[in-house]
């Protein structure tokens, strides 16, 4: 078997900026075989999805990890900021994380009910909101509300 070594972007080197598509081709990346997926940014960069089954599926897949993601980097660092509270004690940590998971849910659903019922965020072009159903409820908060004065960090 002859194989030829390509660059990931030069699959999706056609796309226009915003959309998106599978390669039908099983690929190998570092002798694993997988599928691949693109999409061409607006920056003119790529995002490559690599999957190992259901090609077609990816990009689902990839954004619910995608909010898995946002929503512990809300919870650790830039939104309730749990990380600077260094606690040790495995006890406190677990009780502040089910505090902290409580609230990001209590925010996250306000944020959808400001959304759907207030004022909606705007989609860009790429179909995605320009911020996060969580910031509205930081700035909310950080009106002169004292609910949750520390979950709306200005990173």
């Amino acid at each position: 078997i002859h194989l030829r070594e390509i660059k990931a972007s030069w699959l999706f080197n056609d796309l226009r900026a915003g959309q998106y598509r599978h390669y039908d081709k099983i690929v190998s990346i570092n002798g694993q075989y997988c599928y691949l997926s693109g999409c061409k940014l607006q920056k003119g960069n790529f995002l490559i999805i690599v999957s190992f089954n259901r090609p077609q599926e990816a990009r689902e897949g990839y954004a619910e990890r995608w909010q898995i993601e946002m929503c512990f980097k809300a919870m650790k660092s830039s939104g309730f900021d749990i990380e600077r509270t260094h606690l040790t004690d495995f006890e406190r940590i677990e009780k502040l994380v089910l505090l902290v998971i409580l609230a990001f849910v209590w925010c996250y659903k306000v944020g959808i009910y400001l959304h759907q019922n207030v004022r909606s965020i705007k989609i860009k072009k790429h179909g995605r909101r320009a911020r996060t159903l969580f910031k509205p409820v930081c700035r909310q908060a950080g009106t002169g509300s004292t609910i949750l004065p520390t979950a709306c960090s200005t990173h």
